[in-house]
């Protein structure tokens, strides 16, 4: 079960990509209407205020996609850990896709970005350890795997959580899902 502030903030990147798919639309395809509505002279140049419109309702549909991702950062060292769990990560130096990443975690740091491969079904959470050196990761195969992303080893691994939906570190080794 994903944690109470988690669950807030995902349902609020929901109601600001409702919000805002809603109101691009309508200012994309009726961009005199809120200047009719009070009064006021149709613009001179709607196209201008459809293209806002449009890109509005391109902030909804992010605000709406970063609701569905799964993601956690690092306090400790400046990392991210992230599972795209609809599409590969494209690797612009290869010009490829560098993983198909639903079971795959993605860490991104400064000095490089590391793929934790290991998991048989969807990743579901991630999470740092409070040091920053582990980090554990919970997928729908029913395993917890705790990993190294310096080595990108997996250091410990548990299949002893059905259901599980997120995972969070309660103590120095402590995981709680």
């Amino acid at each position: 079960m994903a944690l109470p502030q988690e669950r807030f903030l995902k349902g609020i990147f929901r109601i600001a990509g409702v919000y805002n798919i809603f109101w691009g639309a309508a200012v994309a395809l009726f961009p005199n209407f809120l200047f009719r509505l009070f009064g006021l002279p149709d613009i001179n140049y709607p196209f201008i205020m459809s293209g806002l419109g449009m890109c509005i309702g391109l902030y909804g549909y992010g605000y709406w996609v970063v609701a569905g991702e799964t993601y956690s950062w690092n306090p400790e060292a400046p990392a991210l850990a992230a599972c795209r769990n609809s599409e590969p990560v494209w690797d612009a130096a290869r010009k490829q896709a560098a993983a198909p990443c639903g079971n795959d975690i993605m860490v991104a740091a400064p000095d490089a970005v590391r793929l934790l491969r290991g998991h048989r079904d969807r990743v579901l959470g991630v999470a740092w350890s409070p040091g920053g050196g582990l980090l554990a990761s919970v997928s729908g195969d029913n395993y917890v795997r705790v990993w190294n992303p310096e080595s990108q080893r997996c250091v410990a691994v548990s299949q002893d959580y059905p259901y599980p939906r997120a995972i969070y570190f309660s103590g120095p080794m402590q995981i709680a899902k």
